[in-house]
């Protein structure tokens, strides 16, 4: 198969998905989860079966005075309220019950606040990290490869990931009132080295065809080494996503938001490396940018 024929169609394709998720985080952000911005959660339900349908997060919001700090109501699987707020203690939290429940019978089944993990100064150190293991990822490629071109293609594989789902959930977040917390984060490093590996796996295998057959095209070395792996990283990415996917619906509201941005990353990373990465090493290599001037590189 010609994968790369028009390798810049990739280009376009990603740009579809890359350009509104871009504005939406420019515009919207992220909508910050309790693990950012600290708060207390407070669990209730309706003290009688048949007022549970009363039990919405309109009706709440209408039921609670306006001076209350309401960051958001979401539902478990079980009918409860999960009502979010800014940090409160027990006094403000019964008279947040009372207000409930002078209009609707409600009872509390947990109360917690959480102070907020993830401040600004560690926020700041995370993105040093990930710059700094960006680097370390560059020069790695760069002296595996003994080519800079492979370690900017993969580094770019992975901010397309990254970025793509950043944008997803700061458009999740304007519109379904997604958080963003501790797990995302998580799933972005998961994403991240996920990302990396399938990539490296198609380089590998670039570089043994260019030694068997040293006077084919750098294109057609390409086509041949994406043919050669492609089966393993979809029928490896399908069994992720399966079990992913029964997370995201079977998991529970709690684990909603860390299953879709994992299964996001699996579905992104497994396209990224033979079709943002690779379509980028055929970029330079016709371009002659950071690419070696040898006879590894074909014209």
């Amino acid at each position: 198969m010609k994968f790369y024929k028009y390798y810049w169609l990739y280009f376009v394709i990603s740009a579809c998905f890359l350009i509104p998720g871009l504005l939406s985080l420019f515009v919207n952000g992220f909508r910050l989860g309790i693990d950012f911005t600290g708060g207390s959660i407070l669990t209730i339900q309706a003290r009688e079966a048949t007022q549970a349908a009363l039990l919405t997060e309109s009706n709440l919001r209408a039921y609670i005075d306006d001076r209350q700090t309401i960051n958001s109501i979401k539902f478990n699987d079980q009918g409860q309220a999960i009502i979010r707020t800014g940090v409160i203690d027990n006094e403000q939290k019964n008279a947040l019950l009372e207000q409930i429940n002078s209009r609707l019978p409600v009872e509390a089944v947990s109360f917690e606040a959480v102070g907020a993990t993830m401040g600004s100064e560690l926020m700041s150190k995370t993105f040093a990290a990930i710059a700094l293991a960006s680097l370390v990822l560059v020069g790695y490629l760069y002296y595996r490869f003994n080519n800079l071109a492979y370690g900017l293609g993969a580094l770019l594989g992975v901010v397309h990931d990254v970025t793509i789902i950043c944008g997803i959930f700061s458009l999740l977040g304007w519109w379904r009132g997604t958080e963003v917390d501790s797990l995302f984060v998580t799933a972005m490093l998961t994403t991240i080295s996920f990302s990396v590996h399938d990539t490296v796996v198609i380089y590998d295998r670039i570089r043994e065809l260019q030694k068997k057959f040293p006077h084919s095209r750098f294109v057609d070395t390409c086509e041949a080494a994406v043919m050669a792996t492609i089966s393993r990283s979809f029928n490896n990415s399908l069994t992720v996503c399966f079990m992913l996917l029964s997370l995201l619906l079977l998991g529970g509201v709690t684990l909603r938001s860390f299953a879709l941005a994992l299964l996001l990353g699996v579905v992104f990373g497994t396209y990224s490396s033979p079709f943002t990465s690779i379509p980028l090493l055929i970029l330079f290599d016709k371009k002659g940018w950071f690419t070696k001037n040898d006879k590894q590189k074909k014209k």
